[in-house]
């Protein structure tokens, strides 16, 4: 799976979720398991190769890792990781409502109203237009 578009420089997420969770191996294993397209180390599947890929994992299993997720600094890491992950799914959504709004009127209207929610933008003038208009003619 390719690194999602919109999070910017990858590298700079998983040192942020390092931060947070004060340790390398938390935050790998959380990547991993949320993220795996976001490690510079792809194609590990298992946790043992995710330990063999990674020194920090060395005398470490997954099921105490597991358990050190229910901790809430682990989980502010974990929903730190899936808001980011969020945002960049809401752009590739805004992409293809832009793509089908250039050919249907339908879909342009639904742009509008996606991207104000998006940008939090109130509603402007010409979504109030739009709302006159009838679009089966």
């Amino acid at each position: 799976m390719p690194r999602p578009k919109g999070l910017g420089d990858t590298s700079g997420l998983v040192h942020k979720i390092k931060e947070m969770t004060g340790c390398d191996h938390l935050a790998y294993y959380i990547v991993w398991k949320y993220a795996p397209q976001l490690l510079t180390k792809q194609g590990l599947n298992t946790f043992e190769d995710l330990a063999a890929a990674y020194a920090c994992f060395k005398n470490r299993n997954q099921s105490g890792l597991e358990a050190k997720l229910t901790e809430p600094t682990q989980q502010d890491a974990i929903k730190y990781l899936l808001e980011r992950l969020h945002k960049s799914k809401l752009f590739d959504l805004y992409n293809l409502y832009y793509k089908r709004a250039q050919e249907d009127t339908n879909a342009f209207r639904a742009f509008l109203e996606f991207s104000k929610d998006f940008f939090g933008a109130e509603q402007n003038e010409l979504i109030d237009i739009l709302k006159g208009v009838d679009i089966n003619d």
